[in-house]
């Protein structure tokens, strides 16, 4: 699914944590979809009041 927001394309997509690290404040999802890598920061997190997120965790994400 395509949400148009200024111009810019956002797309649902679904994948897991390939790893998380706490100390860096970053990690990388592997897409579902694309198998590449996409970086998740700790930013993000803190948006929803979490810290860090388990490996393996299945997670659904605008990119």
């Amino acid at each position: 699914m395509r949400v148009s927001d200024d111009n810019e394309n956002i797309e649902k997509q679904s994948g897991y944590i390939k790893w998380f690290d706490r100390v860096k404040g970053f990690g990388f999802i592997i897409s579902d979809e694309t198998e590449e890598d996409i970086l998740i920061h700790a930013n993000v997190l803190r948006k929803f009041g979490q810290s860090s997120i388990a490996e393996n965790t299945h997670i659904e994400f605008m990119a």
